[in-house]
């Protein structure tokens, strides 16, 4: 299945889940679980009517990581990562909060993905980002990849890969310079950039590169 942007990926997800009977409930937090003889039997819930327990006979924890929670990050791999602006501003670490009062524990957290450096987001959204998940949508996609010239594809491609994409680290290590607002360095002498600099290059957490 192509799929025209990663919304898609929640659409069909949920669609098939809803065929097979799963319950799907929005904009609800689990702030801790609920125990009986020792046994986790579900959850307390904040939802929007309001505090809820929901109880099963099975409970999955996939809450994701904690790369919006500052204080996880500053615990467990470094203050000066922990300042860094998070990719997914919804990975607060609920599922790592209320497992800790049941004996929890972070194996490996220093173990770090990134920081990684993202280009600077469009100010509306893009036109790949609004494409609707329908089959006729995706087949047009696979005939315009196999068919269209370059020239009129290019300018899509690159719209996507400079929105949804990080650049390669290989980009400073050829010799591109990562400098901040004011001009200065923020680089190390193997072109990575160092996390600490990263989160103070200002207000917005902007650096270039050339």
């Amino acid at each position: 299945m192509s799929l025209p942007n990663s919304r898609a990926y929640i659409h069909h997800l949920g669609k098939h889940a809803a065929k097979t009977g799963v319950e799907i409930r929005c904009n609800s937090r689990a702030n801790k679980f609920l125990l009986k003889d020792g046994r986790v039997i579900g959850a307390r819930c904040e939802m929007p009517r309001g505090i809820t327990e929901v109880h099963a006979k099975s409970i999955v924890l996939a809450s994701g990581d904690y790369a919006a929670n500052r204080e996880l990050k500053a615990k467990y791999i470094s203050p000066e990562v922990s300042l860094v602006d998070a990719m997914n501003p919804n990975a607060t670490g609920d599922g790592h909060e209320i497992s800790f009062p049941l004996g929890a524990r972070v194996i490996n957290g220093d173990v770090l993905s990134g920081p990684t450096l993202r280009f600077i987001p469009p100010p509306r959204e893009s036109i790949d980002r609004m494409l609707p998940p329908t089959k006729i949508v995706t087949r047009f996609m696979r005939f315009a990849l196999k068919y269209m010239p370059d020239r009129i594809l290019r300018p899509f491609v690159l719209g996507f890969t400079t929105t949804s994409m990080a650049p390669e680290l290989d980009l400073f290590t050829n010799g591109a310079l990562l400098v901040n607002k004011d001009g200065k360095r923020i680089t190390d002498h193997s072109g990575k950039a160092r996390a600490r600099d990263r989160a103070r290059t200002g207000k917005n957490r902007l650096c270039h590169s050339g």
